[in-house]
């Protein structure tokens, strides 16, 4: 079996950041989440680690993993 492709979303908090993670998910990736915002990414990430297990078209796939990194990553430093 190959490995899940790893894909990386930056602003995952927000609206188009978790649409975008929750396409990815749903198309079979793991996730890395990056935010700001420390409480909004715990929700985004709860939110798509229970929608990939609520999925009945998916029930047999594993679930994707799902990592967060709390981060600005317009900072250069």
């Amino acid at each position: 079996m190959s490995p899940r492709p790893l894909a990386v979303v930056t602003g995952a908090a927000g609206g188009i950041g978790g649409a975008i993670g929750a396409a990815l998910a749903a198309a079979g990736h793991d996730l890395a989440l990056i935010d700001v915002d420390a409480a909004g990414l715990a929700a985004a990430a709860a939110r798509l680690g229970d929608a990939a297990h609520a999925s009945p078209a998916h029930a047999a796939a594993a679930a994707p993993a799902v990592h967060t990194l709390v981060a600005d990553a317009t900072d250069p430093a």
